[in-house]
């Protein structure tokens, strides 16, 4: 399995239950950006898209792996 960071792995479970990139930054007090620029390094890590960019995002089957609830 790859290995994601703290940040990454809580920056993927917030845009899933807040259901936007948005969302998620507010909360987490950070630009969309930087939302983004995290989602983007996880699916670079994992060689596969894992949000679909819908609205509201939802994992795709390989994003489920690492948010199994959803």
């Amino acid at each position: 399995m790859t290995r994601f960071t703290t940040d990454h792995l809580k920056t993927f479970v917030t845009v899933i239950e807040y259901g936007t990139f948005d969302a998620a930054a507010d909360v987490l007090g950070v630009s969309p950006s930087a939302i983004s620029q995290r989602i983007k390094v996880m699916e670079q890590l994992a060689g596969k898209v894992l949000l679909r960019r819908t609205n509201p995002v939802t994992p795709t089957q390989a994003g489920q792996t690492y948010c199994p609830a959803k």
